[in-house]
């Protein structure tokens, strides 16, 4: 190993690391935490994730032979508190998508939604898209990150209101077999947990 970069990441973020036959390397380690290995780019780069629990440290690679290359210098690891640089929109509906823009977001674990959890689709430093759950009504967004103690959070919006849109019904056979499948379309489907079916309207 002959270096890595960043020489200061905050937690969760990727570093650079330097060598020759990093190919080989199975294990990466921040001090004695074991860190993911996110990429490999050449056999003379590796990246790696700063784990959610890592403190400043050498940085170790291991083959799967158990051969070591240790780095000369310290990664010094960062916990930042993230901010919301952006207003969020007043109102979303039910699995739509929204936009979180701030700094330090790369530490954030995770977005509730008046308690209930929503879906980080994609993250990075300055942005996060986040899938709203299904809670219904007016909730505040809350923000949970990492620190060198354990989980925080930050208020990202007061009252914001999730939405439940009305699915609607575009088409569906004229005929129904019964025991065959039936394809319905429509808007918004993927909010609706049952379905009935006339009996009237199905042929044998």
């Amino acid at each position: 190993m002959t270096g890595f970069s960043p020489g200061t990441a905050a937690v969760n973020s990727l570093v650079d690391i330097d060598g020759t036959f990093l190919n080989f390397a199975t294990e990466a380690y921040i001090g004695e935490v074991e860190a993911t290995i996110t990429s490999r780019i050449t056999g003379q780069r590796l990246q790696i994730q700063v784990p959610n629990n890592a403190v400043s440290g050498v940085i170790k690679v291991v083959t799967e032979q158990g051969k070591e290359a240790v780095s000369q210098q310290s990664l010094t690891v960062t916990y930042p508190i993230p901010t919301v640089t952006t207003a969020l929109p007043a109102t979303a509906d039910v699995n739509s998508i929204i936009n979180i823009i701030g700094t330090d977001l790369v530490g954030v674990t995770g977005v509730n939604f008046g308690g209930t959890a929503g879906t980080i689709e994609f993250q990075e430093e300055q942005a996060l898209v986040v899938r709203v759950p299904n809670n219904v009504g007016f909730v505040d967004v809350v923000l949970t990150y990492l620190t060198a103690s354990g989980e925080a959070s930050i208020v990202a919006a007061t009252n914001f209101e999730v939405i439940l849109p009305q699915p609607t019904i575009g088409g569906f056979p004229a005929v129904l077999t019964r025991d065959n499948e039936v394809i319905v379309t429509g808007q918004d489907m993927n909010l609706i947990t049952d379905g009935d079916v006339d009996r009237n309207t199905c042929h044998n």
